[in-house]
C-alpha cells in the first residue's frame, strides 16, 4: 500500500521522496508516458523522453538549491542520483532511432 504524503511528518526524506515522486509523474504525465510506465519511478524515468529528462533535472535542481531543510535536499540529491543511474542505463526513447551501419547509408 502506498503512503500518502500526507500521512508522514514533513521533515522526514520519506515525506520529501513522495512529494518529488508526485512531481516526477506530473511530468511524466505531461510528457505522454503511458500510465504503465508510470507505476514504477523507475519505470517512469526511464521512460522519459530527452527533453522532459533535462526539464526534471532543472526541477529538482531547483528545488534543491531552494530548499529550506536538510531533509529535503537529501530527499532531492537522492531522486538525482536515482534519474542519474536509470538514464545512464537506458537512452530517451525519443533517441533511440535507426543508426547507420555504414558511412554510405549516411548520405
Amino acid at each position: 500500500m502506498p503512503v500518502r504524503s500526507s500521512d508522514l511528518p514533513p521533515s522526514t526524506i520519506s515525506y520529501h521522496l513522495s512529494l518529488l515522486n508526485t512531481k516526477i509523474e506530473e511530468v511524466a504525465e505531461r510528457a505522454g508516458v503511458s500510465p504503465l510506465a508510470r507505476l514504477e519511478l523507475e519505470t517512469c524515468l526511464a521512460a522519459l523522453p530527452w527533453r522532459d529528462r533535462r526539464h526534471l533535472t532543472l526541477i529538482l535542481e531547483s528545488v534543491r538549491v531552494h530548499a529550506n531543510s536538510p531533509a529535503l535536499q537529501d530527499a532531492v540529491r537522492m531522486m538525482l542520483g536515482l534519474a542519474t543511474e536509470v538514464w545512464a542505463q537506458e537512452p530517451p526513447p525519443d533517441l533511440r532511432r535507426y543508426v547507420p551501419t555504414s558511412p554510405t547509408e549516411i548520405n
